[in-house]
């Protein structure tokens, strides 16, 4: 769990990182750091062999991944910190919100099927007769 939670940190700041390098908007910026990471700890799962811990229900992944990126772009815009500190702090946060998810049991739910819900409300009602 600590090397899953500074991997996912280091990750969000190579993505983040990139894009802020090619110069695109910050919420490109956020898209790719949350996008980057999640992508590497779903990579890291698949070539371990075990479900993606991304798409069960569970501990905070995407969310600790979305708000590290929000912080590094926030900071790398409005700081004008040396970069190192600026990722290190992020590295810091997005560490410290996946541990402080395990240890107060912060977990996501598990999904539910919608597709036959919406499907009964978009067609239109065969009981009715005219």
């Amino acid at each position: 769990m600590t090397l899953d939670a500074l991997s996912m940190g280091f990750l969000v700041c190579v993505g983040v990182d990139a894009a802020l390098t090619l110069q695109l908007p910050m919420i490109s910026a956020m898209f790719l750091g949350t996008l980057t990471a999640t992508g590497g700890i779903v990579l890291r799962d698949v070539l371990a062999g075990t479900a993606p811990s991304l798409l069960r229900p569970g501990v905070l992944v995407g969310v600790a991944a979305l708000l590290g990126s929000v912080f590094y772009v926030l900071l790398a815009h409005f700081a004008n910190w040396p970069q190192g500190i600026e990722q290190l702090l992020t590295v810091i946060v997005v560490f410290s919100l996946r541990l402080l998810a395990a240890w107060r049991g912060w977990r996501t739910r598990p999904t539910s099927e919608l597709s036959d819900q919406l499907w009964d409300r978009l067609t239109p009602s065969s009981t009715s007769d005219s």
